[in-house]
């Protein structure tokens, strides 16, 4: 009985997965019927615009007064690439770790890099396959999930130490970066203290990055250059330090476009969303580390309090999926069942104005703003 229903439920997945893809591809077809850069060449300005951004954004030789370039290399292999303040605060108590989405990179961030620097430890970390961090030669849930778990040990080693009992390590993902950290705060214990979703489990957001008449040509290079990722000649440069990008950032930067939006799309294609995680980590408690969350009978809680921000205007995910009933899945915070359920609905915030973007628009940010403040909050009222 156990067996078929374990059959079942596994083709329901694969179902629900199917229509899924089949409804953003669909979507993303009909809005691009619609956009002049799908149909038109890029011109010589546009050209000129996005190599100048792509320089400015993505070249380590190139000092950037608020950003830097950092990267790291995680025990199974692959180099990451992320972005940090130039100036931050210093022995923070605190470390955010900021994940992006389709078809992004850390720079989807740069606001809270900005505004955060010294309030809390704050990175943007670009996925692997994404921005200046390298490809992997696949992207199911072992080799993704171990991989981020990998590099949020030696983040929390970088920035917290191993003698500070009281740090807590904030984890922030919009799109695929949710889908990650959904997995992550519901399949492993001890890795992350809080979970952060934004208008995740939607496949392709690129879908709204819209060419209207409000965005200047130098606005568009701008986010076009962001997320490609580095181009040929920005992924051949070197920082003072010696600091250089991975083989697979140059080739994926010779693709059309840049960034090997092919090899971006295998987030869904490889089974990242649906297929099982065996944790396998360099460095994972062993103790605490948890046998398969689907063995142990608890409804897939998560194994830390989690956070929701969701524009309600986004194109293509009904709000009733993602957000109901999903308070079912929390920790509660109380062992009153009604006030347990009031404190759970105070995790999920709403935005009736924003869509999928939620996070670049004003109400967006000041409802990111606020939930990190909540968590980071000390005793005193203050930011640690």
């Amino acid at each position: 009985m156990s067996s078929a229903l374990s059959l079942c439920g596994k083709a329901l997945a694969e179902g629900v997965a199917i229509l899924y893809g089949c409804t953003v591809l669909t979507a993303a077809f009909t809005y691009s019927i619609f956009q002049r850069e799908f149909w038109f060449e890029t011109t010589d300005e546009e050209t000129s615009h996005l190599r100048k951004a792509s320089h400015e954004l993505w070249s380590l030789s190139v000092k950037n007064d608020a950003i830097s370039h950092i990267f790291l290399r995680v025990p199974s292999g692959p180099q990451l690439h992320y972005l940090e303040p130039r100036e931050q605060v210093k022995n923070a108590s605190t470390l955010v770790v900021l994940l992006h989405g389709f078809p992004d990179s850390g720079y989807l961030f740069s606001r809270q890099l900005r505004s955060w620097r010294m309030k809390a430890a704050v990175v943007a970390l670009d996925l692997p396959g994404y921005g200046g961090s390298d490809s992997l030669p696949s992207y199911g849930p072992d080799q993704m999930l171990n991989t981020i778990a990998e590099a949020l040990i030696e983040l929390k080693r970088r920035y917290l130490g191993p003698s500070n009992g009281a740090a807590r390590c904030v984890l922030v993902g919009h799109d695929w970066g949710g889908v990650i950290g959904y997995r992550i705060a519901a399949e492993s214990k001890g890795l992350i203290d809080e979970f952060v979703a934004i208008n995740s489990i939607y496949l392709a957001h690129a879908i709204q990055y819209k060419h209207t008449s409000s965005h200047s040509a130098v606005q568009i290079a701008i986010r076009k250059a962001k997320s490609h990722g580095p181009g040929p000649l920005e992924s051949k440069s070197v920082s003072e330090t010696g600091l250089a990008y991975g083989p697979s950032v140059y080739a994926r930067s010779l693709t059309s476009p840049p960034g090997d939006w092919g090899d971006k799309i295998r987030l869904y294609s490889d089974g990242l969303l649906r297929q099982p995680w065996t944790p396998s980590y360099d460095g994972r408690d062993k103790q605490s580390q948890l046998v398969d969350a689907r063995l142990l009978n608890d409804s897939w809680t998560f194994k830390c309090p989690v956070s929701i921000i969701f524009g309600l205007r986004d194109v293509a995910l009904d709000p009733r999926v993602v957000l109901d009933g999903i308070e079912d899945h929390f920790q509660p915070d109380s062992e009153d069942s009604l006030q347990a359920s009031v404190l759970a609905n105070e995790r999920i915030t709403r935005l009736p104005k924003c869509g999928h973007w939620s996070l670049l628009e004003h109400d967006g940010a000041e409802a990111l703003n606020s939930v990190i403040s909540r968590i980071c909050l000390d005793d005193r009222g203050t930011w640690q």
